[in-house]
């Protein structure tokens, strides 16, 4: 309870300015703690699933997930001390599964901390807060559940689902960048949650690379989630239609999809296309246009509907094009800004 008398002056009237400065202090007082009962946090769990034996993906994911951590700090002002990091550490090819020495075991990647890490993210988020979940790896599904392979035992969509059942969010946003995530929007959908997997169709259980392109998309900063789901999921399926194969040698076609495929293929021949991306043709009857293309094998898929069933760039017809959808995938995220409540 707060008491404010009335100000006198010396012959005990009242002074009504000083009484007017007493209200409007004591206003601007209740209005504060008002906001800092409801101002939220902005917090993060990235988790980097096992990149098994294949030094490119070691360096891949770790790269990845270096990047996340400088683009949540430094481009969303995202404290460090509401980033949480798992991560999995390179293995050689003849290695065992036990974990090496260079990742403290709190920090490593298995089932029972990320658990505990999403728990722990239930328990402390409150209304106000922001919460993103990003996972990567090597992803696959087994009777309609998505799962991320770790050292140890896997982890599932079902699983992350059940972790963050209490969690308490203004705006959550979970990115499941593998292959054979299609079935996490259907475990974590629920109103009010924006979930985005890299590969929304069943049976393309191919490396995902989406994870790549939304970063890069992220980078400048200050646009909404649905513009770089957007922006990004048009770049990787791009990027995919710019590669033509003959016999061993890739033509790569564009400066910076030639510099991708450099960083996701070290050991691969390249041969220097055009400068610029081309555009594709999807023309059938012109067969000399797509002869040889690469296979387009993730398309991303994003629900924020709450049905449970992602939309992508091709939901509305042949030709892929920026989301919403009819069926309202993405009214949400175009709301959304990592870093901004």
């Amino acid at each position: 309870i707060v008491e404010v008398g009335f100000p006198c002056d010396r012959a005990g009237r009242t002074d009504r300015s000083l009484l007017m400065k007493a209200r409007l202090i004591l206003s601007l007082a209740i209005a504060t703690m008002a906001f800092s009962a409801s101002a939220g946090d902005c917090r993060a769990l990235i988790v980097m699933g096992d990149p098994g034996t294949e030094a490119c993906s070691a360096a891949r994911y770790a790269d990845w997930t270096n990047r996340w951590v400088a683009l949540l700090k430094d481009t969303y002002g995202y404290k460090v001390a509401n980033i949480q990091i798992l991560r999995s550490p390179a293995r050689a090819a003849d290695a065992s599964l036990k974990a090496a020495p260079t990742v403290p075991p709190a920090e490593l990647a298995t089932r029972e901390n990320i658990l505990n890490a999403l728990t722990k993210l239930s328990r402390e988020s409150k209304d106000g807060d922001q919460v993103l979940v990003v996972l990567f790896g090597h992803g696959y599904d087994t009777q309609n559940i998505g799962k991320i392979a770790l050292v140890g035992k896997d982890i599932s969509d079902v699983d992350v689902a059940h972790a963050l059942e209490n969690l308490r969010a203004k705006e959550f946003i979970c990115i499941a960048a593998t292959a054979g995530s299609y079935t996490w929007p259907k475990a974590l959908a629920r109103n009010g949650r924006v979930v985005i997997c890299a590969s929304a169709t069943e049976g393309l259980r191919s490396e995902s690379y989406f994870n790549e392109f939304l970063l890069r998309t992220l980078k400048p900063g200050n646009l909404s989630l649905l513009d770089a789901f957007n922006k990004a999921s048009l770049t990787t399926i791009n990027w995919y239609q710019n590669q033509f194969l003959n016999k061993d040698v890739t033509t790569v076609h564009g400066k910076e999809f030639q510099e991708i495929f450099k960083m996701m293929y070290p050991g691969r021949e390249m041969a220097t296309g055009g400068a610029e991306p081309q555009k594709a043709n999807n023309n059938m009857e012109d067969m000399q246009g797509w002869l040889g293309r690469r296979v387009l094998t993730e398309v991303a898929g994003l629900d924020d509907n709450g049905d449970g069933n992602p939309s992508t760039v091709y939901e509305d017809g042949k030709e892929p094009a920026p989301l919403p959808s009819k069926t309202g995938d993405g009214e949400l995220a175009k709301k959304i800004f990592l870093g901004k409540l």
